[in-house]
């Protein structure tokens, strides 16, 4: 109930395979509130619950939002529009400067250091997909001032 009153959410899957055949394992979903960690075991009871969370006007806040359109698909999740991705917004700012990455954006915009193995651990995720908001917030604000978007 409290995920469905957000007017904004940041997700992530932790996934393996590959893009074209993504297989996730868990997804993470963090209104203001509170993270939210479900496991692939629960993805078909609460399929309609999830297509109508990401099908909903708000905004939803990612990183890399073409591999997680395809963990959502792979998981028979529907989605709408209105997502932010950190990677896109990073990348449009600092075009050839490598600051693309999870890792790097976390350590340039929050200063959290995370290494590489750590980014893909759920429990770890669940501490970092909550910057995401802050990460929208500063991004946006420069995109603006750099008249980008």
């Amino acid at each position: 109930a409290e995920l469905e009153k957000a007017t904004r959410i940041a997700f992530c899957t932790i996934a393996t395979g590959s893009l074209a055949r993504p297989s996730a394992q868990f997804l993470a979903i963090a209104s203001s509130q509170d993270v939210h960690i479900f496991a692939q075991e629960v993805f078909s009871k609460i399929k309609k619950e999830l297509s109508a969370l990401f099908c909903s006007d708000r905004q939803k806040i990612c990183h890399d939002v073409k591999a997680e359109l395809h963990h959502l698909a792979s998981m028979g999740v529907d989605f709408g529009q209105n997502f932010f991705d950190v990677m896109i917004a990073s990348y449009l700012l600092h075009a050839g400067e490598r600051r693309n990455t999870l890792v790097a954006i976390l350590a340039y915009y929050c200063k959290v250091n995370v290494s590489e193995s750590a980014a893909v651990e759920i429990k770890e995720f669940a501490k970092i997909l909550p910057l995401f908001f802050d990460l929208h917030d500063e991004l946006s604000v420069l995109l603006k001032k750099e008249k980008i978007f």
